[in-house]
């Protein structure tokens, strides 16, 4: 009779093994049932037996060859001793890194004459995950650190001396003010990965938007001795989007490159279309935002869209910002399908492209 592991460590780990009276042949056929990486090693640690996912995520493994040819990693030596001197799956936390570093959690349980069946999860996304959950922490609590020290900083001294809280109130209110913008951008991000899988239906035309939205930002630029360039097509462009969302993005990115590229004293502001060269693709509807200023360094790049990311802490605070701009750009154009493309200009500066898939195009 087929029976199945009652004892399993977590969730997802779908151990299906069989005990003593059934032939080995059925035996080995019955862990391809297993959507994990499975194998079954003898009791001289040589594989005899592994499921089609086994093969896939170990491209070289060989049946009949030892184990440590495929998982050459110290705790697998005691997780397969502990597996067959004490009842129930034993597990453990492996790191590989060959051919590219992947951490599974493998579940060891001992059948029949020294055998032992090794199923394998992929752990690297909960990882990831838990990481950045920590540093998600760690990063919100830095950014409400300093105006929370400032505020009680103020109140402190109110307590001793009334007459100078007039004196520090402005401050106070820019405090509370970047605490309100920080938590606003916070649940900005929050609705737009809601609304991820909700593909935006309403058609906007790119151009009025655009040419608003720079209107808007007029006096910011003319603040900061920068003049914005912009350049429309004249065709109106027509795609489906969140109209509020795409604002935020244009916005962001405009306002990016008024607080790191105004020594260029200009801003180009490019709409524009390109072909997406694939078969049954929308064109692209494409931003271009480029400034003139001192550009950013090659390290920062890849790491531009991260939450709380700043290539300079000290400036980014003093303009106000939180380092949530371009994450929030990265999510509303993931949402709309589309691309964020960040890079420096060959010729100084800094390049932002938005693309958005057009609507009604072939």
């Amino acid at each position: 009779m087929q029976k199945f592991c009652n004892s399993c460590v977590t969730e997802d780990c779908f151990c299906v093994f069989l005990r003593a009276g059934v032939h080995k042949t059925m035996q080995y056929s019955t862990i391809q049932a297993i959507p994990l990486p499975a194998i079954i090693v003898s009791a001289s640690d040589d594989i005899v037996a592994a499921n089609d996912a086994a093969q896939e995520f170990f491209p070289n493994l060989r049946i009949g060859a030892s184990v440590w040819a495929t998982l050459r990693h110290p705790k697998m030596n005691d997780l397969l001793q502990s597996s067959r001197s004490f009842k129930g799956p034993q597990q453990c936390e492996i790191r590989l890194t060959t051919p590219e570093e992947t951490y599974l959690q493998a579940t060891a349980n001992a059948c029949d004459e020294g055998e032992v069946l090794i199923c394998l999860q992929d752990i690297n996304e909960t990882s990831t995950a838990i990481q950045m959950r920590k540093d998600f922490v760690s990063d919100l609590s830095h950014e409400l650190r300093s105006p929370l020290t400032a505020i009680q900083a103020i109140l402190e001294t109110a307590q001793d001396d009334a007459d100078a809280l007039t004196h520090f109130l402005p401050t106070l209110k820019d405090q509370v003010a970047r605490m309100d913008g920080l938590a606003t951008e916070l649940l900005t991000l929050s609705r737009i990965e809601h609304n991820a899988r909700r593909v935006p239906t309403s058609k906007i035309n790119l151009n009025t938007l655009v040419r608003s939205i720079c209107t808007a930002l007029k006096g910011k630029a003319t603040a900061a001795n920068v003049t914005i360039d912009l350049r429309l097509p004249k065709v109106d462009l027509i795609f489906l989007a969140d109209t509020s969302e795409i604002t935020r993005a244009v916005t962001n990115l405009i306002e990016n490159a008024l607080h790191h590229g105004a020594s260029g004293e200009r801003i180009n502001v490019q709409v524009s279309t390109q072909s997406n060269h694939t078969p049954d693709a929308k064109d692209w509807a494409v931003i271009d935002i480029i400034d003139f200023g001192p550009g950013v360094a090659e390290h920062h790049l890849p790491r531009l869209t991260e939450r709380f990311y700043r290539t300079s802490s000290h400036r980014a605070r003093n303009d106000g910002g939180h380092g949530l701009g371009l994450a929030i750009v990265k999510h509303i154009a993931n949402r709309h399908r589309g691309q964020l493309v960040l890079a420096n200009n060959p010729k100084g500066g800094f390049h932002a492209t938005l693309k958005l898939p057009m609507a009604g195009a072939a």
